[in-house]
């Protein structure tokens, strides 16, 4: 009983306090579910956020991350901490994990968004390491690199945005095409993403995402929702250095055995070289 009253008086001092705040409107939450293909990988996700807002000009999020395709199964949580305007812009920082069967990857960054009337101007920058199950010989187990990018977001109306993302994770450069749409239905909408990197790369996949927790009748904007309640999920992010990282490793290692190379997360082992390796479909997105 005292973790049930607890919890409500956790609820009602989260409202209250919400009252005037401009880094989050209020306690509210969003989930998205997407299907697409991943580097000839078919496969679907799921991710949730829940934002809190803290004093009059802070927030914390808190985000999980679950996708499976044919090959493979990730899963992930982060967190993060940020001052926000909703007039004027956004300065935060973030880390979180993403583990499966084969590797571990753990990221830390900064983030910062300046808003104008139907611009979004925003930048990340951060460190990033995997950590894989098996080793091999012509690169060190740990992976540490630097993540960044640039990105505009552009809202033509403002229940629709355009989003454009230059970035680089691990050396793989990339660019990233998003939009999202929001439906008549209240806290409804629908994304799409498009992304092409180095080494043949590329993704792309469909969804659907619900926001929800608003205590207004008042029905918010795609915008609002953008500026105002939840922030992007980090994990996708991190999640697409993975796969960069996959794509470079699948690169060297094909450099190194030649047809012989073909990393996954198929069932049979074998000895190639003094390396332990496990073969599978060619191409894997995390390995």
């Amino acid at each position: 009983m005292n973790k049930v009253l607890n919890f409500i008086l956790y609820i009602s001092l989260s409202q209250a306090i919400s009252f005037g705040n401009t880094a989050v409107s209020e306690l509210n939450y969003k989930i998205s579910s997407t299907h697409g293909n991943y580097n000839s990988y078919e496969g679907y996700s799921i991710d949730g956020s829940a934002s809190f807002p803290i004093g009059e000009s802070f927030g914390i999020q808190v985000d999980s991350l679950y996708l499976k395709t044919n090959a493979e199964e990730f899963k992930g949580l982060g967190s993060q901490f940020f001052w926000r305007d909703y007039k004027k812009g956004l300065l935060g920082i973030h880390g979180g994990f993403i583990h499966d069967a084969t590797l571990k990857s753990y990221g830390a960054s900064f983030m910062g968004e300046y808003f104008l009337e139907n611009l979004t101007f925003g930048s990340t920058a951060g460190w990033n390491q995997i950590r894989y199950e098996e080793t091999v010989s012509f690169e060190s187990r740990s992976q540490t690199g630097f993540h960044g990018g640039l990105y505009c977001i552009y809202y033509p109306i403002d229940d629709l945005s355009f989003t454009l993302t230059a970035q680089s994770k691990h050396d793989i450069k990339s660019i990233q095409y998003d939009l999202e749409y929001a439906l008549p239905a209240n806290g409804v909408s629908i994304l799409a993403s498009v992304q092409n990197a180095e080494d043949n790369y590329e993704q792309a996949y469909l969804g659907l995402r619900y926001y929800f927790g608003s205590s207004s009748s008042r029905r918010k904007t795609l915008k609002e929702r953008h500026r105002w309640d939840d922030p992007i999920n980090i994990l996708h992010g991190m999640l697409h250095g993975v796969f960069h990282r996959g794509v470079q490793r699948n690169r060297k290692g094909k450099e190194t055995y030649g047809d012989d190379w073909q990393p996954s997360l198929g069932v049979e082992s074998t000895i190639i070289g003094g390396d332990f390796l496990v073969v599978g479909p060619e191409n894997s997105p995390g390995n």
